[in-house]
């Protein structure tokens, strides 16, 4: 039995490196991946020019997932046998105006003070927190559908912004290094197409997820099996999923991915083995 594998990846800290966001280390173990049939689909909080940027320096379009679930790009890449013509998935995103004018007349002004946005930033902090310069900070800045801050409130405070802006059909996320402010959308609501496109026949896709930081839960609740990629100070995200569906990688990024791809693969050989001989299912 053949089953089609997707891996569906966050990008800083995961597939790149905390500090050196560096695809090219990962370069040669993608090379195998995508050889070896597996769809890779980016899922970021990057912006779409960002993705774009790394992708030609991979080296393949890859499809991928920008602005935290607002919009996809190159699906029209996904391995797609037998699912006949691809329709685009339509775009979660709102745009940045409307954003701010829900931020502005529905969160109170008492959470706003906790907020400290980056476009209102100079140079120089922008730089710091997001690790960028150049052309690649004005890709990180130059956002459609989010926008980043700091949150300088306690975690109770924070929990109850993000109750306030779902009220207000907006999303608050914590990243590794900063928040974002967006329509209510994540990493995970493009996974029902991708299931439906990558399914062959009666069999289903393996989806497989990696992320390590709080914006990423979603998506790694809703795959088959999650791979958790540690952070330098020891996190490492909670997520829900049964023992044998949850991979903790052993290092952090990005060689804690490499290893988890290895393992995650090793986990799908064994258990396509069992359905075969046992009707044993993933997660």
């Amino acid at each position: 039995m053949v089953v089609q594998t997707v891996f569906i990846t966050d990008l800083d800290g995961t597939l790149l490196g905390h500090e050196e966001f560096d695809i090219m280390p990962s370069k040669p173990v993608l090379d195998k991946l995508i050889r070896g049939g597996i769809d890779i689909i980016l899922a970021s909080s990057k912006t779409k020019a960002e993705i774009e940027t790394l992708c030609d320096d991979l080296g393949y379009q890859l499809p991928f997932i920008y602005e935290n679930g607002a919009g996809t790009a190159h699906f029209d890449k996904i391995h797609k046998a037998g699912a006949g013509s691809l329709v685009r998935p339509a775009d979660r995103g709102i745009p940045i105006s409307d954003i701010q004018a829900r931020w502005l007349q529905l969160i109170p002004s008492e959470m706003r003070q906790y907020c400290r946005f980056l476009d209102e930033m100079d140079r120089g902090a922008q730089k710091t927190l997001l690790g960028l310069r150049g052309a690649d900070l004005d890709r990180a800045l130059r956002r459609s559908y989010s926008c980043l801050f700091v949150f300088t409130g306690s975690l109770t405070d924070f929990t109850a912004l993000q109750a306030q802006a779902k009220q207000a059909g907006l999303s608050v996320q914590r990243g590794g290094r900063v928040c974002t402010l967006s329509g209510h959308h994540n990493k995970a609501v493009y996974l029902p197409e991708i299931r439906c496109l990558t399914q062959q026949g009666k069999q289903p896709s393996v989806l497989v997820g990696f992320g390590d930081s709080d914006n990423d839960k979603e998506m790694l609740d809703a795959v088959d099996i999650a791979c958790v990629i540690p952070r330098p100070d020891g996190y490492k995200l909670s997520v829900h999923k049964a023992c044998h569906s949850a991979i903790i990688a052993p290092c952090v990024a990005p060689w804690g991915w490499h290893e988890a791809a290895v393992s995650a693969l090793s986990l799908i050989s064994e258990q396509t083995h069992c359905t075969e001989h046992k009707g044993a299912s993933y997660g």
